[in-house]
């Protein structure tokens, strides 16, 4: 017959035993718990991304927009243009904000660059001189910071070229 003194030991080692245990669970489904919320935000931020709304501007800015110059640029699509600027500013905040959420590992880079690449470079690629001159005109050199810090992440990960076709 066991003593009570080893009958505690055991008790107390099975207790011990079924709190790691359950430490152990409790970690694993908060990582699951985690991806699934980075699933979930990531899901929403592409059916934005992917409606029709969006892909109309989108396609607008992207392959009928023609510019020579800043002024030029400014003067057809700033802010005295309000419907072309707000596709401006709704486009390169849309990207900001993923930008930021890759930065904070929100939401995965390897997510962002299978679905969304082409549009955020080509994106970058059209409006990076126009952005970083309004950097400069209105000492804003913070700008638009979280577009270029994406695409440069993406090029950086897949390389500058070849993508998709030019836009140009």
């Amino acid at each position: 017959m066991i003593d009570q003194a080893t009958f505690h030991f055991f008790r107390d080692c099975v207790t011990v035993v079924g709190v790691l245990v359950g430490i152990g669970y409790y970690i694993a489904g908060s990582q699951i718990q985690i991806k699934t919320r980075k699933a979930q935000l990531f899901l929403n931020l592409y059916n934005h991304f992917k409606s029709e709304d969006f892909m109309k501007d989108w396609t607008v800015m992207f392959f009928e927009w023609r510019w020579d110059n800043y002024e030029e640029f400014w003067s057809k699509y700033g802010p005295s243009q309000p419907e072309e600027f707000s596709k401006f500013l709704s486009m390169c905040a849309y990207f900001e904000g993923i930008g930021l959420l890759v930065s904070m590992k929100l939401i995965e880079l390897e997510i962002v660059d299978k679905l969304m690449a082409a549009p955020i470079i080509w994106m970058w690629e059209k409006l990076d001189s126009e952005i970083i001159e309004t950097r400069k005109r209105f000492n804003a050199p913070r700008l638009w910071e979280w577009n270029e810090y994406l695409y440069h992440r993406l090029v950086g990960k897949i390389g500058k070229k070849p993508l998709y076709f030019d836009t140009e």
